[in-house]
């Protein structure tokens, strides 16, 4: 909710708890201000490990976190292929199509 006059804003579900406008927040990128913890398990993630298992996996990754950061070059040792048989690649975007229209090319064939 917003109180102009006040120049502050709140959540309807908690009035009592007020926030004031901020001039500089066009300048900010709401990314800059979050704390990014990536060394964790998601939740679903792990589901094979007892508790003690998932604490200990949590140490190694945050102990190696830099290895999990985006970025860096490219790798020279890893390649990957997709075996295609005979017929040569194809780099076609995929596209929906209704259901009368995916029939008509199987009916000419």
């Amino acid at each position: 909710m917003l109180d102009l006059r006040k120049q502050q804003w709140f959540f309807a579900d908690m009035p009592q708890k007020q926030f004031a406008f901020s001039e500089h927040a066009n300048n900010q990128h709401p990314v800059d201000n979050l704390d990014v913890n990536l060394c964790t398990l998601r939740e679903e993630g792990g589901r094979c490990l007892n508790t003690t298992q998932k604490e200990k996996l949590v140490v190694v990754l945050k102990k190696y976190a830099s290895v999990f950061e985006p970025g860096g070059e490219p790798t020279l040792y890893i390649e990957h292929r997709i075996n295609t048989g005979d017929s040569p690649p194809v780099s076609v975007p995929s596209y929906r199509m209704s259901p009368v229209k995916k029939r008509i090319p199987k009916e000419r064939t």
